[in-house]
């Protein structure tokens, strides 16, 4: 298990990009991890229909939006294998901008502050059409953080996920795909994380670590893959009743 460490919130929705993911990015910190926040057997027999929604980057890297698109598709794909009915992201997406656009924005121009009122007036419109539209049981929100990984002899280590850290401090930086399952009315029931890659290097010519470039974090598409397995594996469980 690893301690996130929480992005500044008040960069959220300040680009074009980030507004579709105002519903999400601006959510707080998940509850870290709390697998099974329902008794198992309850989430089994109640959770059959989910909305994907797209995944958000809750921290400075950036991530490429192949690697984004990548992980929705992997998400969708692990989510159906385990006998969940999926409604995609990209309904998510379309049905908020479509909302955004039609609120006039959430954000003061001049102040940056967010128009509380007209934020929760749009999530109650698109909670309320996801129920008209598709009765989902739950939504699906998948997050990438920054979090701390504990540096063990020159190998890093956390939620699931192990890298080469030679010359690192204790604790090194690194990405980890966080996955929270709630319900229509905002309750959790499954938080879960996987190890994605560090976000740090170690340079030779500086003596301590530094940023790792996105093409270097992202560089084995195998760790995007794993990162995902990891963080929804114990839904299987849930879904077997093991």
């Amino acid at each position: 298990m690893s301690t996130i460490v929480p992005s500044s919130l008040t960069t959220c929705l300040l680009s074009a990009a980030a507004v579709m993911a105002a519903a999400t990015a601006c959510r707080s910190a998940p509850s870290y991890y709390d697998l099974y926040l329902v008794p198992r057997e309850d989430f089994s027999d109640s959770i059959e229909r989910m909305v994907l929604a797209p995944v958000v980057v809750e921290t400075h890297v950036a991530v490429p939006e192949s690697v984004l698109a990548m992980m929705d598709s992997l998400i969708a794909d692990r989510l159906s294998a385990l006998g969940f009915s999926v409604i995609p992201c990209l309904v998510y997406e379309e049905l908020w901008t479509r909302i955004v656009e039609e609120s006039g924005g959430f954000f003061d121009p001049y102040t940056g502050e967010r128009y509380e009122q007209r934020f929760q007036t749009a999530v109650e419109q698109l909670k309320q059409e996801l129920r008209d539209r598709f009765d989902p049981d739950a939504l699906v929100y998948p997050e990438i953080w920054a979090v701390e990984a504990q540096n063990l002899y020159g190998t890093a280590m956390w939620d699931g996920a192990s890298q080469s850290a030679q010359k690192m401090g204790a604790l090194v930086m690194a990405l980890s795909l966080i996955v929270t399952i709630e319900d229509l009315d905002g309750n959790e029931l499954y938080v879960n994380g996987g190890g994605i890659a560090l976000a740090e290097r170690y340079s030779w010519d500086l003596y301590h670590p530094v940023p790792a470039a996105p093409e270097q974090i992202f560089e084995d598409p195998e760790r995007v893959v794993n990162a995902v397995d990891v963080a929804l594996e114990p839904l299987a469980s849930k879904r077997s009743g093991n």
